[in-house]
Order: structure tokens, then C-alpha cells, then sequence
């Protein structure tokens, strides 16, 4: 699953590395090809496991409103405080768990309804010490 970018960002490359890549081999000097699409180098990324339930009942197909829920991860905010995600969609809700690796640091998750451009009922989390955030979605979508 790619994740798709809401937001652009204009920065420096980080040295030792080609700006964006595909796969490993399109990083060098040690670095990652990172769930950005950009190489950084490995003490730069994190992993991340999001669980959420459903009106406080596990997800399951019955708890669910809709098929599919929406994870983003904001590594930051524009001027007018919009944020930045790495969005990931569609998400299974009935597996009531999403875990990945080599992300880019991240300040916050938001977790919702795909609705196939946005999030609905979004539900933002501060990642705990581990990387990973839990939240409570809405009954309804």
C-alpha cells in the first residue's frame, strides 16, 4: 500500500542521498528508503502500531461502519495550521490494527472513515512512547 501525500514540502536532500526513491538501492551512504518515499538515514525513522475500537467495542465486520478507515500520520503544519500527513487508505477497519516501519518522525495520528478524499469522524492521537496511538471511532460514518 503507497501512502499518498496531501502536502508538498520544498526542502534540501539529506546528504549522502538521492531525494526520493522507490526502493532501497535508490538510497546511499547508509540510508533508508523511508514509507515517504525520501531516503533518511536509519536514526531518523520510527515505526508505529495504531489499534482503535469502535464505539469502545473491538472492530470486527459487524462493529464497523464502513469497510475501510483512513490513517495519517502529521510530521508537521503549514502557516495556517494545516497539517502536513502521510496518509494511508484504504485501511481494513475490521482488523482493528495497523502496523508499519520506517516512518519519518511524526507529531501526531489521525484516524478515520476513508471517504475516499478525506478523513470523517477523524480522531487525532499522540503516538505513546512506543510509536503507537489507540483511539475510539464513532459508531457512524
Amino acid at each position: 500500500m503507497k501512502p499518498t501525500a496531501l502536502a508538498l514540502s520544498i526542502g534540501l536532500a539529506t546528504p549522502g542521498c538521492i531525494p526520493h526513491c522507490d526502493n532501497p538501492s535508490d538510497c546511499i551512504g547508509g540510508n533508508v528508503c523511508a514509507a515517504d518515499g525520501e531516503c533518511h538515514a536509519p536514526n531518523e525513522l520510527v515505526s508505529a502500531r495504531i489499534t482503535w475500537t469502535i464505539a469502545g467495542a473491538a472492530a470486527s465486520s459487524t462493529t464497523c461502519p464502513t469497510g475501510s478507515l483512513r490513517i495519517g500520520f502529521v510530521t508537521g503544519y503549514d502557516r495556517y495550521g494545516d497539517p502536513h500527513e502521510l496518509v494511508y487508505a484504504p485501511v481494513p477497519c475490521a482488523e482493528g490494527v495497523f502496523s508499519i516501519g520506517n516512518l519519518p518522525s511524526y507529531e501526531q495520528i489521525e484516524v478515520g472513515y476513508d471517504t475516499g478524499d478525506s478523513f470523517a469522524h477523524g480522531q487525532f492521537a499522540d503516538p505513546n512512547g512506543d510509536g503507537g496511538a489507540a483511539v475510539d471511532l464513532p459508531a457512524s460514518d
